[in-house]
């Protein structure tokens, strides 16, 4: 089912058009602890098509909740499956805990709006909403657990153009 599915993700991604002309792709299947596969994808697309400005980045990411009022499904599956923690100081036994810090970065700060940082990788925007919910039976505010997601409808990415 997953490969069927991955291989289908492949095609659509370097024929679809969906970044623009992609003229490089790679691309690897992990498995994790648990045996589940996922995988990482790299596509370097042509010169004219690269995300090189904040407006670019907002066309094809967002790192929000989506609203459960207009789509609740993508909603609860965001919440079930894509979201991180909790961990650091509300979960010392977390994994990704170390010093009381979680590892992976989380929760990321709010921004008004997306922009570069030195390394060439966007701040997203994160607006500072106060939307709750529950994970693990302890209700955590959206700064909690907020984490960068991209509305593909379900997938989670990043994007760099320095390179």
């Amino acid at each position: 089912m997953f490969n069927g599915k991955y291989r289908a993700l492949l095609h659509d991604l370097q024929h679809g058009k969906f970044f623009g002309d992609v003229s490089a792709m790679c691309h690897v299947t992990e498995f994790q602890k648990r045996g589940l596969p996922h995988g990482h994808i790299l596509l370097v697309l042509e010169d004219d098509d690269k995300l090189r400005c904040a407006d670019d980045y907002d066309s094809v990411v967002s790192a929000e909740l989506p609203d459960p009022a207009v789509n609740k499904e993508l909603y609860d599956i965001v919440a079930k499956c894509m979201m991180h923690g909790p961990c650091g100081k509300l979960n010392e036994n977390a994994p990704c805990t170390h010093k009381g810090q979680c590892s992976k970065g989380f929760p990321r700060d709010f921004s008004d709006e997306t922009m570069e940082n030195l390394e060439g990788y966007p701040i997203y925007y994160r607006s500072d909403l106060c939307v709750l919910f529950l994970q693990a039976a302890t209700a955590l505010s959206f700064h909690q657990m907020l984490c960068g997601l991209a509305e593909a409808p379900s997938c989670y990415g990043s994007i760099c153009s320095s390179i």
